[in-house]
């Protein structure tokens, strides 16, 4: 299910949204099994989202925060099939991130996967839960590797 959100709030995330820290921002490219991804930005935020009526708001758990993967999800073959958002991660030491919050630029989905048609293309936000002052190095979609560029720790010298 597609969830609205009012137009005040939709409003005023896209009036914010140049405020907001672009952690990358541009388009990268992958295409594997027949599906087209395309990372269009990641940004540091915002820590709020409102998912549902005026006063349901999602914000992350104490010592995380928001980043908000923009992706275009495009199916390549001539079929219907489903894709599920699941198949999206952020590495986080020898762990995964999956998203916690699926939504689109008026919205949140409450099912973790839809049907796309041929050809079809959306535009989805995937929200991941990540601890504050970290980075990820990669974002996954299936076999689709994302490199998040960033401040990395720098190896001692010899």
């Amino acid at each position: 299910m597609v969830r609205p959100l009012g137009a005040a709030v939709a409003l005023a995330v896209m009036a914010t949204g140049a405020c907001i820290p672009f952690i990358m921002r541009g388009d990268v490219i992958r295409h594997d099994a027949g599906w087209t991804i395309t990372l269009e930005a990641l940004k540091d935020g915002p820590n709020s989202l409102q998912t549902g009526g005026d006063n349901t708001y999602a914000v992350p758990e104490k010592g995380l925060r928001f980043l908000w993967a923009w992706v275009k999800i495009r199916n390549d073959i001539n079929a219907t099939r489903v894709f599920g958002y699941d198949s999206c991660d952020m590495d986080l030491d020898d762990d995964a991130v999956l998203p916690t919050i699926v939504g689109w630029l008026f919205g949140t989905i409450d099912e973790r996967q839809e049907s796309y048609a041929p050809g079809q293309i959306r535009d989805r936000r995937l929200i991941f839960s990540y601890p504050d002052g970290r980075l990820p190095t990669r974002i996954r979609c299936g076999n689709m590797i994302f490199d998040v560029p960033g401040p990395r720790p720098r190896q001692a010298s010899r």
